[in-house]
This record gives C-alpha cells, structure tokens and sequence, in this order.
C-alpha cells in the first residue's frame, strides 16, 4: 500500500511517501522554492518522492492530511484577530489558498 502524507494549510509545506509502513522519503517544499517556510502547495515535494519511489500518482492509494484543517483555520482568525493590523490582506490571502486545497490534491 501507497501512502502519501501532506503537511498542507500552515508554514512549512512539505510531502512524505510510505510504501507499507516503510518511509520511502520525507520532503519539505522549501527545499525547492528556496523560500523560508514556504506555504505554497507542496507539488514539488510530491512529483520528488513518486520519482524516488518510482511510483506514479495512478500508485498511490491513500492520501492523508494529518490534522483537521479547520482547526488550522481556527488558530489562522485567532492569530488574526489578536493581531489586527494585519487582519485584512493575510487572512483573506490564506483563507482563499485554505479552501481550495482539494482541488490541489486531485490535481
């Protein structure tokens, strides 16, 4: 069984690949954007780990995303709210980038 994990929604986007309960590899996406706590959806990450697994995306048979994103959601307003001056742009920025991360993934 293929499993591949997504560290998606926060800072620090990242990809890990398992291969029955083996750890084929673990990636941040950061690593290739070359920009600190990249956020940005982690495709480079995954098209690295499918070609180190030698695996296409057609292999994988179960994605997962660790933690519930609406929790993130959550902590992203309280955040904003307890910092009100950059409320406005950043929330909106994230919150549209939030909504559309299953689009992404069947992508």
């Amino acid at each position: 069984m293929n499993i591949l994990g997504l560290n998606i929604l926060n800072h620090d986007t990242s990809a890990t690949l398992m291969n029955n309960s083996k750890v084929i590899g673990m990636v941040e996406e950061e690593r290739f954007t070359r920009n600190k706590h990249e956020k940005k959806f982690p495709i480079n990450s995954i098209e690295y780990l499918l070609k180190k697994g030698k695996l296409s995306i057609d292999d994988i048979d179960i994605i997962t995303v660790p933690y519930n994103p609406g929790l993130g959601l959550f902590y992203l307003f309280k955040y904003c709210l307890t910092n009100i001056t950059k409320f406005s742009l950043f929330f909106i920025k994230h919150l549209y980038k939030d909504m559309t991360f299953k689009n992404k993934i069947k992508k």
